[in-house]
């Protein structure tokens, strides 16, 4: 079975290419909103209006997607496939309910025989979305990533690979041999001050030699410099430091119809902001990925997203982040 072509239907305005394009990409922007005056004496004012605010302008796309959706007499393919090897970080972000400082989920290793037989099904669909090599973990903690990222870039050739990484395990010489497997690595720079890290400042340079303009000429290599103790979306009502929204907000969210997040267990979660694991919709040991994004918990799932909107299901009637 192959996945049939989806017709050119915007989900979120300016793609992320397009704001990011190839080469080298310091993003300093996101540490200066999330450190301004606003967000530091009103942190979850600045942003509750942030996302309320963004959800005007995500409304009518939103609207006209769910359109195309109910159209379509099977579901539209995955757009996004997440694929957590492991399940643990090693940052304290203040804002993830998965930081090393909060209660952890029970650790789990996907076997190097689960993630072949997914990247092997993708194949058989001829997938060329994106596919991202990490979720809510940090990918580098697991040894076989060069190894996983280089297998799924020989039999995933068209597909958009990923990485985000806090950038704490990156060396030199481990980003040199990762980035002939992705298309895209966005490296968080996490620091109280708009800094680089020194490794991370290293690599930067790196990229700005002769030699490595070359390396990563058609690559995206973004480094974000981020504030860890900013107060962002509810995450699904389990962000540390932010309270779920008294009532479900009124905009609808699109990630039910558009990603696929796999556990390390081959268990799949509601969305990326379903980050312990509390709804499961397939697992990946009993049925194919086409199956279980064609089935009946993820159509029950997307019902009542189109008809409820967040309130119909608790997860995302506790969660404001936009999509």
């Amino acid at each position: 079975m192959i996945l049939a072509p989806q017709k050119k239907v915007h989900l979120w305005g300016v793609p992320m290419a397009d704001i990011y394009g190839k080469g080298l990409v310091v993003y300093a922007n996101r540490w200066k909103s999330e450190n301004n005056l606003f967000a530091r004496f009103f942190p979850v004012m600045r942003a509750t209006l942030e996302y309320r605010i963004r959800s005007l302008f995500l409304a009518r796309r939103q609207a006209r997607y769910l359109a195309h959706v109910q159209r379509c007499k099977t579901p539209p393919p995955f757009a996004q496939v997440e694929v957590e090897t492991q399940n643990r970080c090693n940052a304290s972000c203040a804002f993830c309910p998965v930081n090393r400082n909060e209660p952890q989920r029970p650790y789990a290793r996907m076997s190097d025989g689960l993630f072949t037989g997914i990247i092997e099904q993708l194949a058989a669909l001829q997938y060329t979305k994106a596919l991202s090599l990490h979720s809510n973990n940090e990918p580098l903690l697991d040894k076989r990533l060069p190894d996983f990222a280089a297998f799924a870039r020989q039999r995933l050739p068209s597909a958009r690979i990923k990485l985000f990484t806090n950038g704490m395990l990156l060396s030199l010489d481990l980003f040199r041999t990762l980035l002939p497997s992705f298309d895209r690595i966005f490296i968080n720079n996490y620091a109280d001050k708009p800094e680089m890290l020194p490794n991370i400042r290293e690599i930067h340079d790196y990229c700005l030699t002769p030699e490595g303009k070359k390396f990563i000429e058609g690559k995206s290599v973004v480094i974000q410099l981020r504030n860890p103790d900013v107060v962002l979306s509810s995450r699904g009502g389990n962000a540390p430091n932010r309270k779920p929204p008294a009532r479900a907000l009124p905009f609808k969210c699109l990630y039910p119809f558009t990603q696929f997040i796999i556990r390390p267990d081959g268990k799949i979660s509601l969305c990326c902001n379903d980050a312990l694991g509390q709804m499961t919709l397939g697992d990946l040991n009993e049925e194919k990925m086409i199956n279980i994004w064609r089935g009946p918990a993820f159509a029950d799932v997307r019902k009542k997203m189109i008809e409820q909107g967040r309130a119909g299901i608790p997860l995302c009637a506790a969660c404001d982040f936009l999509h």
